[in-house]
């Protein structure tokens, strides 16, 4: 393929698939369209909002820009490599990726290559969706191993158990002046990130909503996390599974 530097060089028996980011669809509403602008926030999603938006121009990329709902992979590739891990829901392209691109395979992410999807439409399902994530990213961990690269997706839990200390301080007295400093922080850079996007989308609201949708992405993903490990210690055992429906094959018309 052809990036900003010409030929990328990736060995086409390497090429293991190529994706790209799946955009907000014009026909959402507006609700809808404030998740979609959260969810490609750089802020809020760092690297990963590329799987929400366009960004830079075709390269080699990981499972952190990379979603299934947008990649095609190489049928023999996938066929060989044992496809995904049937155990893992979500994050088993995110675990397939890593672990075909240990091995020397290379994922490539186009940019131009975008589809349409809807977004959640109430604040509780987002709010869901994210803590969802956040458990699939714990899953990932323990079966991988955790590594330096994981160490990014504990930051959001890390913001919840400071907010939750920060509670505790201010329930017995014992807050400093001092200590929500960082809150500050995290708020200042928030505004200035939902300013930039309220330009962008020409949507003014935007300024006053995506502060409260990044922290409740942040919050959300950091409970999913700690919940999926507690879920794995058998602290906080999963509802068993349920049997799935019974199926029936009716042949309407058969073909050559």
């Amino acid at each position: 393929g052809e990036g900003e530097g010409g030929v990328l060089p990736v060995a086409p028996e390497k090429l293991a698939g190529i994706g790209g980011p799946n955009l907000t669809a014009p026909t959402d509403g507006f609700w809808q369209k404030t998740f979609g602008q959260a969810l490609a926030s750089p802020f809020a999603h760092f690297k990963m909002c590329a799987r929400y938006k366009p960004t830079g121009a075709l390269r080699a990329a990981g499972e952190k820009e990379l979603i299934l709902c947008n990649l095609s992979i190489r049928k023999a590739i996938f066929l060989r490599e044992g496809g995904f891990d049937e155990t893992m829901y979500p994050n088993e392209e995110n675990e397939f990726i890593n672990r075909l691109m240990s091995q020397g395979y290379t994922f490539l992410y186009d940019p131009a290559a975008y589809v349409y999807r809807s977004r959640r439409n109430r604040f509780g399902a987002f709010a869901k969706q994210l803590f969802h994530y956040g458990g699939g990213r714990a899953d990932q961990i323990l079966l991988e191993g955790l590594s330096r690269q994981a160490l990014l997706f504990f930051l959001p839990s890390g913001l919840l158990a400071y907010l939750a200390a920060l509670s505790l301080l201010l329930a017995f007295g014992a807050l400093s002046w001092w200590m929500p400093l960082p809150l500050l922080l995290y708020g200042v850079l928030a505004m200035l990130s939902a300013s930039q996007d309220a330009v962008q989308a020409r949507q003014p609201a935007f300024v006053a909503i995506l502060p409260v949708w990044y922290l409740l992405m942040h919050l959300s993903y950091g409970a999913g996390l700690l919940g999926g490990f507690l879920r794995a210690w058998r602290l906080f055992p999963a509802k068993p599974a349920q049997s799935a429906a019974p199926v029936a094959v009716v042949v309407r018309k058969r073909l050559g």
